[in-house]
């Protein structure tokens, strides 16, 4: 950009960023990679076949967003059976009729490449497990004595229910699976015939405890810490992936989602 390696860009940029993880910096880095105060940027780009150069004019970060926004709709159907999940546009309960209208599918993909827009861990949950099971324990500071921590007793996600659905379950992830997202995986990766398929989540998982500081400023800290039932820990580390796959330059140049054609082979 203007004559200026990506790699210097990203160090410029990267001390501005907090994060948990390397992944989820440079998600946030990507954001503010091409941005600038100039009208024109000149920019060195590179295909298959050459490098080139090309000058585009700038435009505004909100015009930006707009143009780019173009989520997918909260369900679908794929072939050979199998439904397709999008946390991220549901509507307050329709995963309950989506649920009941998926229940004889061969499989479902679960795409939490996103924030869902519905809590979704139990209302869905339920659908999925034969019986309640252990999902998550957390870490708490002591109120009564303002002093030390202690582990609460695992949770558990699933109500005793003989129809549970029986097919596979594939659930996508990336850096984009955040708070929300990564307890949404942890709670139905526990499902019977359930993978985990994609690449490391942001590690940020946890409540939200806000922090006032001198000035009017405020910053936040997760006020808890989660960990699997067995003691593992999510937190800067992400959710446990059974397959691990991520986008190559030659998949997006494609137009191909490689994480989505594997779980599809899964589930067929």
């Amino acid at each position: 950009m203007d004559g200026k390696k990506t790699e210097d860009r990203i160090k410029e940029i990267e001390k501005y960023i907090s994060a948990s993880n390397n992944p989820t910096k440079l998600r946030d880095i990507t954001y503010r990679l091409l941005a600038t105060n100039k009208d024109e940027v000149k920019l060195t780009l590179s295909n298959e076949k050459e490098e080139y150069e090309t000058t585009v004019p700038t435009i505004s970060g909100k015009e930006m967003y707009n143009s780019l926004v173009n989520e997918p709709p909260s369900h679908k159907n794929l072939e050979n059976n199998i439904g397709y999940i999008y946390p991220g546009t549901l509507k307050e309960g329709e995963i309950k009729e989506i649920m009941t209208s998926f229940m004889n599918k061969k499989g479902i993909v679960v795409d939490l490449r996103c924030y869902p827009s519905d809590f979704i861990v139990f209302s869905m949950g339920n659908f999925l497990m034969p019986k309640p099971t252990a999902f998550v324990k957390f870490k708490n500071h002591n109120q009564k004595k303002l002093e030390g921590f202690y582990t609460t007793k695992p949770l558990k996600v699933g109500v005793n229910f003989p129809d549970y659905y029986k097919g596979k379950i594939a659930i996508l992830v990336n850096e984009q699976t955040q708070s929300a997202a990564e307890y949404a995986v942890m709670a139905l990766q526990v499902a019977p015939k359930a993978k985990v398929f994609g690449s490391q989540t942001a590690g940020a998982d946890g409540n939200v405890s806000e922090i006032i500081l001198p000035g009017g400023f405020k910053t936040y800290m997760t006020g808890i810490g989660v960990y699997y039932p067995n003691g593992a820990e999510t937190q800067q580390i992400g959710i446990k992936i059974d397959v691990p796959i991520k986008p190559t330059v030659q998949s997006v140049r494609e137009g191909r989602d490689i994480v989505l054609e594997k779980a599809l082979e899964y589930l067929k």
